[in-house]
């Protein structure tokens, strides 16, 4: 039982990373079927926000979640263009392929100690690898 259960979360970890993939990729019309076929609704560019605490009538929200800092990546039929929400779901498919290669935290905090170009050894650095590992930690409990 307890396989299963596990297999399930992977599967639901799995499906939302798929989402999130498609959101970075899927922002042409050219992708459209791409987007159909992932998400199951119909392509089309629409204006999106980051917002803190969910989205508004009517909006899809991809619940890309922060590291649990409530800020969502509001998703209206298309691919995300925003820079700060790309980030957003960089950083959650990040956490999410470490689960699904069963890193722990420690392991993944090292690995991202191996990128100083992207985590240079700044304080601005430190915060930007702390807050992907927060969004690690929020992924650790999904699916349980």
């Amino acid at each position: 039982m307890v396989y299963l259960t596990k297999k399930l979360r992977l599967l639901k970890i799995q499906c939302r990373k798929n989402e999130f993939t498609a959101a970075l990729t899927c922002t042409r019309p050219e992708f459209a079927d791409l987007w159909q076929d992932v998400m199951g609704t119909t392509w089309h560019l629409a204006p999106l926000s980051a917002t803190r605490g969910g989205a508004g009538a009517g909006d899809e929200t991809l619940s890309a979640t922060r590291g649990g800092a409530g800020v969502s990546v509001t998703q209206v039929g298309g691919g995300v263009i925003d820079p700060a929400q790309r980030q957003i779901l960089r950083d959650e498919i990040d956490a999410i392929v470490a689960h699904l290669y069963g890193l722990s935290r420690a392991e993944f905090a090292h690995i991202l100690g191996t990128f100083p170009l992207v985590f240079p050894a700044t304080p601005e650095g430190q915060s930007r690898k702390d807050r992907l590992l927060d969004v690690y930690d929020a992924w650790a409990t999904i699916g349980d």
